[in-house]
């Protein structure tokens, strides 16, 4: 029986990255952060839905790229400032890197 409640914190990426392995295990965030306490490996259920997921982020990726080549176009036109360029960018760049782990796993 599960007794204890048990919170911890993440960074926006690291839960991005849980939330897309729950995704692809078919499984909830808290039962993948149980099996890696009790050293389970994570076994994705189906692998034809696993090979969907990772269509679906090399679509997200390929529109990533093209709001990133938007973004650098308003920049150099100066329809941006610096603060909202380099934060959209940041961001931008955090999404990529948490769909690229996600594809390694």
């Amino acid at each position: 029986m599960k007794e204890k409640i048990v919170s911890i914190r993440l960074s926006e990426a690291e839960y991005q990255r849980a939330a897309l392995q729950a995704i692809a295990a078919n499984k909830k965030i808290s039962q993948l952060f149980r099996e890696a306490v009790n050293d389970t490996e994570i076994q994705f259920n189906d692998a034809k839905d696993f090979a969907s997921l990772i269509a679906s982020l090399n679509w997200i990726g390929n529109n990533i790229n093209q709001i990133a080549k938007v973004l650098n176009t308003a920049n150099k036109q100066g329809a941006l400032n610096d603060v909202d360029y380099d934060d959209i960018n940041n961001n931008l760049l955090i999404i990529m890197h948490s769909i690229k782990e996600v594809i390694k796993c």
